[in-house]
């Protein structure tokens, strides 16, 4: 009889609701774990790229900074070019002052 009240009390106590529903409440669980680590991973790829981009926007910043100082560099040697000789044997040499 003890046997019998014990098995009763365990399926209107929810016992064995419980143990029918263990599977699925594990696979959801596991399900939620694994989105919050893919949810991560996102994140994690997202803020790669937008570093990327903000690298990729500074180094272009830099090289057109640098063009336009070789640009005016260019010039210069054009324009010193005009002035001076280089040929240290040429008579029409000016001097360096």
């Amino acid at each position: 009889m003890e046997l019998i009240n014990i098995i009763i009390s365990f399926v209107v106590g929810g016992g064995l609701v419980t143990l029918l529903t263990l599977p699925s409440i594990r696979s959801k669980a596991k399900a939620d774990a694994m989105q919050s680590i893919q949810d991560v991973y996102q994140e994690t790829i997202r803020d790669l790229r937008e570093e990327k981009k903000r690298q990729k926007d500074e180094l272009t910043a830099q090289i057109n900074e640098f063009r336009a100082e070789l640009e005016h560099y260019g010039r210069e040697i054009e324009s010193l070019k005009k002035i001076k000789c280089y040929d240290m044997t040429c008579l029409n040499r000016k001097k360096h002052q």
